[in-house]
């Protein structure tokens, strides 16, 4: 299991202790920070909605660490073609 960071793992726990599972929206995202960021210490939460591998749908995300799971693999990166 990949360690989160400090901040990453407030995220987590604050959410997990406030009834959120996977996935999260961004109304849950934008609850969970506005309610429990400052308390808990920590802000909005790019780690979640820039990756594109926990991206579902538009506004949906993955966040298996809610029911103990592992972070998803990254999205590969894109390859570019050499220029002659």
């Amino acid at each position: 299991m990949t360690k989160l960071t400090r901040k990453r793992q407030l995220f987590i726990d604050a959410a997990r202790d406030n009834g959120y599972t996977t996935p999260l929206n961004r109304a849950d995202v934008t609850a969970i920070v506005e309610q429990f960021g400052e308390s808990y210490g920590f802000s909005w939460p790019s780690w979640i909605t820039s990756d594109k591998a926990r991206r579902l749908d538009r506004g949906v995300f993955d966040v298996p660490e809610l029911d103990g799971g592992e972070a998803p693999a990254p999205a590969p990166a894109p390859v570019q073609e050499a220029v002659e």
